[in-house]
């Protein structure tokens, strides 16, 4: 699946929305945001756009905390449709379940882009009835820090709050999953109310027509437009934001070659000055840090999947004047050292 944007990123309020359930579930948010570092960041701020690692980093960071089991379904089952922002409200204003998924999926982008699905409808051809599969895809930016408990919980999330608008029971058609089934699938049937299968090709779930027919409790046509073109505004953006975040990867990327890769470098290849690369950046929730961070990972996993030169060798080519600090930059990147990642290669 092509995405835009080499970096996924989330909104502050699908940072918030996190948040929330978190909360309901009694985890500390004071600790937890110190903790993934969101604590520098306004989350007020409705603009803000934030690299969707660290709603990896807060899921993470909550299963070490939480005490109970299936942190996933129950975290889904803690999200409220007016806590997923702008895209939330727009899909609460919908007329029906249908158009409720066709909104949320059209504007998923303005929520975040680390986790999406697509949605296709197919007819049934012995009789009038009609379903829709929506099958999710995972950014490739975010591959390796995806786990199921998170793809759990944004399924559960998403089918609930179509429920909990429609006020209807109904079940679903089924949901499958391509994570091992767990020693106990009861609590799964019991969050999804449907046929759940395990270790199947794709994530996806299926409906049918009966139950994305269902009005909704909240729709409101007049409002819906207004969102839908706050939503069809805020997607324009985040594509100029994109436009200029991979401009300043690409220089980045043009720097490496022994010298040390700083703003003042890149600023000069972009003509402009260090400050206003800095503002421009920090105007759309990025920083400078941040994106040669997320050069110098990429590049490193590239070098050692392809295999040709040594790990030391990487650590001069990306500007480090110590191989030992690169390992240890390496690891707080991936979670692994450069020897250990290559390793995980070959099992």
């Amino acid at each position: 699946m092509p995405f835009s944007s080499m970096s996924p990123t989330i909104s502050s309020g699908g940072i918030n929305s996190i948040l929330n359930a978190l909360q309901q579930m009694g985890i500390d948010l004071v600790a937890l945001k110190k903790e993934v570092g969101l604590d520098e960041f306004n989350l007020e701020d409705s603009e803000l756009r934030l690299s969707c690692q660290y709603a990896s980093a807060c899921y993470k960071a909550a299963q070490g905390i939480w005490e109970g089991e299936n942190f996933g379904l129950v975290h889904g089952l803690k999200y409220q449709p007016f806590t997923l922002g702008i895209v939330g409200h727009l899909l609460t204003t919908a007329s029906n379940g249908l158009e409720a998924l066709k909104s949320y999926e059209r504007y998923q982008q303005a929520f975040g882009d680390g986790l999406r699905f697509d949605i296709e409808e197919q007819q049934n051809s012995s009789g009038p009835n009609c379903w829709l599969t929506a099958r999710l895809w995972i950014h490739s930016g975010m591959s390796g820090k995806v786990d199921c408990a998170l793809v759990d919980s944004f399924f559960v999330a998403l089918m609930n709050c179509i429920r909990l608008l429609t006020g209807e029971t109904e079940p679903l058609l089924r949901v499958e999953l391509k994570r091992p089934a767990p020693e106990n699938i009861e609590e799964y049937v019991k969050a999804f109310a449907c046929t759940v299968l395990f270790s199947q090709e794709k994530d996806q779930v299926i409906l049918s027509s009966h139950w994305l027919e269902k009005p909704l409790l909240t729709a409101n046509p007049y409002l819906y437009q207004m969102l839908e073109q706050q939503s069809a505004s805020i997607i324009k953006k985040i594509g100029e934001c994109n436009l200029f975040s991979n401009q300043v990867r690409l220089e980045i990327l043009k720097c490496i070659d022994g010298n040390k890769v700083d703003i003042t470098r890149v600023a000069r290849r972009l003509s402009i000055s260090s400050r206003t690369l800095q503002r421009r950046l920090k105007a759309k929730g990025d920083r400078f840090q941040s994106l040669l961070d997320e050069v110098r990972t990429e590049f490193s996993v590239q070098q050692i999947k392809l295999n040709r030169i040594s790990i030391d060798e990487q650590a001069y080519l990306l500007g480090f004047s110590d191989p030992s600090i690169y390992r240890k930059s390496f690891k707080r990147w991936t979670g692994q050292t450069p020897t250990e990642y290559r390793l995980s290669l070959t099992l």
